[in-house]
Order: C-alpha cells, then structure tokens, then sequence
C-alpha cells in the first residue's frame, strides 16, 4: 500500500476524531513519510503497519489524553460544581429579581428626574430672554433715565438667558453621558 492510500485509508478511519486530531495525526504520518524519503509507489505497511492498527492506535491515545484532561479539569466534581451553580441561582432568583427591579426602577427615575430638572431650567432660561425682549417696546413710553434703565434690563435679562440656556445644554450633556455610562456599565455586566 502506497503512502497516499495509506492516508486516505487513515483519515477514513479516523473520522470520528476531532478535526484538531485528525489534523495531528495525517500531519505527523505525512511528515513522517516526508522525512524517510518515502516515494509514491513504496509499501509504507512495512514501516508503520496497517492503517487498521495504527487507526486504533490513535484512538486509544486520544481516548487517554481526553481522560487524563478531564480528570485534570475535575470531571464529574466539575460537572457538580455547575449542579450547585444552578442550584443557588434558582434559589437567589426570589431575592435577585425584585432588587434588580428596584434598581433599574431607581435609575428610572434619577433620569426622569434630571430630564424635568433640565426642562424647567430651559423654561426659566428662556423667559429670561422672553422677558427682555418684551421689556423693549416699553422704551418708547419711557423717558430719559427710564429708557436707560429699561433696556439696560432687557439687555440683562437677554444676556442671561442666552448663557443660561448654553449652561444649562452643557450640564445636561455631561449628566446625559454619565447615565448613558452608567446603564452601558450594567449592561455589559450583565451580558457577561
């Protein structure tokens, strides 16, 4: 049997190995044949034997290497540990769920909260620059020092409410980004 029968015939075998296995071991025959020189038409059976026994071969070597990691790893007090992990989690969920609730119900509302916050400050802002702009046509019922006085008013009052309004837009933005953060934070906790 020549070397490209010998494989196939080994892979044929071999197929209810892992892809990662079967990788392995093809590698290491071919390899194998490479470094011995080995031509295309060479019986490669008397080197290595039947690919029937060295098919079996294998799978006892991995059959061991699979039982010595699931030992290392713990096995069936692995598979416990997980049993206990549900266990505990079925038994929390009572506790859990209705903290959880409250939480998300808190943070609800600390956002409602800052939204009406920001509206009643834009409100106030923007009277301000109402109630100068308003006070302008009062200019003309007034006179001398009147005049001064009411404009001098009315341009306050614009002035305020403008830096106001882009005061009030900052501070919102900054709190905006800090709940946006936080509920990323809890979110992403939660998908890992």
């Amino acid at each position: 049997m020549n070397k490209s029968k010998f494989i196939k015939e080994l892979k044929l075998r071999l197929r209810g190995l892992s892809k990662e296995d079967l990788d392995d071991a093809i590698n290491y025959y071919e390899e194998y044949f490479l470094d011995s020189g080995v031509d295309d038409e060479e019986d490669v059976t008397q080197m290595v034997g039947d690919p029937k026994d060295v098919a079996r071969k294998i799978l006892e070597e991995t059959l061991q290497k699979q039982d010595k990691k699931t030992k290392e790893e713990g096995g069936v007090k692995n598979s416990m540990k997980s049993v206990w992990l549900v266990v505990l989690g079925i038994c929390a969920a009572p506790i859990a769920f209705p903290i959880i609730i409250v939480l998300l119900a808190v943070l609800f509302a600390i956002t409602v909260t800052v939204f009406s916050i920001f509206i009643a400050a834009m409100a106030c802002a923007v009277s301000f620059v109402i109630t100068g702009i308003a006070m302008v046509p009062a200019i003309a019922f007034s006179s001398g020092a009147q005049t001064l006085i009411i404009l001098g008013i009315s341009l306050i009052g614009i002035g305020l409410g403008i830096l106001l309004c882009r005061l009030f837009v900052f501070v919102f933005m900054l709190i905006a980004r800090g709940i946006v953060g936080i509920f990323s934070k809890i979110f992403k906790r939660r998908d890992k």
